[in-house]
């Protein structure tokens, strides 16, 4: 009986983490976010890379950053509800590749 508690204490603490680091990346102040690399002025912010994935209907962020200078990895919902991993353009915000994320 003990080990169950553990157990369902030990999911629900994840889910909170897991949550509550979505939610922190989603509400980034555009103040507070970085371009990637300093001296990068023409790269969207974390803000602007999930307000554009939002509006072709992407959601539910749970990991963006930069990857190689040159793209964000972002990992969301595509606009059917699965779950996909993007290769975003830092400049331009255009979406570069898409792939069903295996988690």
């Amino acid at each position: 009986m003990m080990y169950g508690k553990i157990v369902a204490a030990a999911l629900l603490t994840g889910s909170l983490a897991i949550g509550g680091y979505a939610l922190a990346v989603e509400t980034v102040p555009a103040s507070q976010a970085q371009p990637g690399k300093a001296g990068d002025a023409s790269a969207l912010t974390v803000s602007q890379v999930i307000e554009r994935l939002a509006a072709q209907g992407y959601s539910d962020v749970t990991e963006i950053k930069r990857h190689r200078d040159k793209n964000y990895k972002v990992e969301a919902r595509d606009p059917q509800g699965k779950r996909v991993e993007l290769a975003v353009d830092a400049h331009t915000g255009d979406i570069l590749k898409t792939e069903k994320d295996e988690d």
